[in-house]
């Protein structure tokens, strides 16, 4: 299964939200930011026009305040069948920044 799509992303305060209350299911997430994966934050924020290109000029200084946010990206997805009880099933990510928790539910 690919899970490369549709994803969204949302930033807050450090501490801002409790894990588990933006981990949820039935978050209303309606105000997201539309992503793909594989992706950053920089990226999808520069395509989406919210931000200017942090390569050019001194506009690096202007999105210093991403750093300073937590940032979610989410996703829903069903399984095509449950897993036997000697099968598991395997997440598999390619290009997780230096910190990131992963929440299944």
């Amino acid at each position: 299964m690919i899970l490369s799509g549709p994803w969204k992303l949302q930033h807050f305060e450090v501490g801002e939200k409790p894990p588990l209350e933006l981990a949820a299911p039935g978050l209303d997430d309606r105000f997201w930011v539309e992503t793909h994966v594989p992706s950053d934050v920089h990226s999808t924020l520069l395509a989406r026009g919210l931000i200017d290109s942090p390569y050019y000029g001194h506009n690096d200084a202007k999105c210093r305040w991403i750093e300073r946010k937590e940032w979610w990206y989410r996703t829903t997805f069903e399984l095509e069948a449950l897993p036997g009880e000697t099968e598991r099933i395997e997440l598999v990510f390619e290009g997780l920044d230096t910190y990131a928790s992963v929440f299944v539910s």
